[in-house]
């Protein structure tokens, strides 16, 4: 069977480096960042484009966040939305409401590592009670120390901490990172280095400014890690590298103390993996290999489902949409180098794609 998408985005004026799914006021948008640095909002009724911002990075965009929590807000009250990120920056940025279309406010820059190769992990931290407001965890790249990372609580009380791991000069560069919640309420952050280790933080209390050093570590590969992720649900995970080799693993959770492990490897018909992407349900993994395809697999069985062969350039971001929208589809998005967003949902079948243009 050929697979087609759903819908195609191509009004992009550059490629497409990045792209999330956002929900604000019930209504389902998807947001996408550039080559150039333009951030822009596309409404997943109508697929057309809803507000854009020209000069949001003056540098290519590697990763946009979308928090639909209300509760989590910046120190002037406003409810966070979008963090973005290009080489040398991480933008937080505010949405009203009330406003239709919707329409960003930037709220704070921080500073991001020229050294790593890595992009910001976030994830919402939900309040005790109902009556306190959430925050959010984000985690990225030290700036000024290689092979370390910042764990920054953006909330009511800004709170900056780090994480350094013990043999830092043989770890190399970072690059990838991710913020976990865990089942049993722990919250972790994972960090995949140049030379091939995957180490895993305990964050003990968030609130506090000192850190422990490395829970665990593991060594999957001997060359660099290039994407990884993470299922909470399922306690597993998926890393790759340059070979065509995809590694699972697993947080061990049971022990005194939290552990790595390496559970299987998949096999691929191509050398190198540039993205994995998990959907939330646990269900379905995408990996997008080094040969412009994305290959659907179980993420229960491992099997391969099907291969995606549509973009002509090469992929550089997965993400797959929270919930079911209004439409009844559950679409994940690939962005790639060839200026088109495609949009897919599970039951894309051989059919003419809807596009934009």
């Amino acid at each position: 069977m050929t697979r087609r998408p759903d819908y195609v985005f191509t009004h992009n004026f550059n490629p497409v480096t990045a792209v999330c799914f956002g929900v604000v006021n019930t209504k389902d948008y998807l947001i996408s960042g550039d080559e150039k640095g333009i951030l822009m909002i596309w409404d997943l009724v109508t697929f057309k484009r809803v507000n854009m911002v020209s000069n949001a990075h003056d540098k290519r965009i590697n990763k946009v966040w979308f928090n639909e929590d209300s509760r989590a807000r910046d120190d002037t009250g406003n409810a966070i939305a979008l963090i973005s990120q290009a080489r040398d920056e991480i933008k937080i940025w505010t949405v009203d409401r009330q406003l239709n279309p919707i329409s960003l406010t930037l709220s704070m820059c921080l500073q991001a590592s020229l050294m790593s190769m890595s992009t910001f992990s976030a994830i919402t931290t939900n309040p005790v009670k109902d009556d306190e407001k959430s925050s959010i965890m984000l985690a990225t790249s030290d700036p000024f120390k290689q092979s370390c990372v910042q764990v920054i609580r953006i909330g009511e009380n800004y709170v900056r901490m780090s994480l350094s791991p013990k043999d830092s000069a043989k770890l190399g560069i970072i690059v990838v990172i991710k913020c976990i919640k865990l089942m049993n309420g722990c919250s972790v952050v994972l960090v995949a280095y140049e030379s091939g280790n995957l180490m895993l933080f305990s964050i003990e209390d968030e609130n506090s400014r000192t850190m422990s050093t490395e829970c665990c570590s593991i060594k999957p590969f001997e060359d660099m890690i290039t994407c990884m992720d993470y299922d909470p649900m399922s306690g597993k995970g998926a890393c790759g590298s340059s070979i065509n080799q995809l590694k699972v693993f697993t947080i061990r959770t049971e022990e005194p103390s939290l552990r790595l492990e390496l559970l299987s490897q998949i096999e691929l018909p191509v050398d190198g993996i540039s993205a994995i992407e998990i959907r939330k349900d646990s269900s379905t993994m995408c990996i997008a290999t080094w040969d412009q395809r994305v290959r659907i697999f179980s993420f229960k069985t491992l099997e391969q489902l099907t291969v995606i062969d549509y973009h002509k350039s090469s992929i550089n971001c997965i993400n797959f949409a929270n919930r079911v929208n209004r439409l009844g589809k559950f679409f994940f998005a690939i962005s790639s180098n060839d200026k088109i967003i495609s949009l897919w949902s599970l039951h894309s079948e051989d059919k003419e794609p809807i596009s934009n243009v």
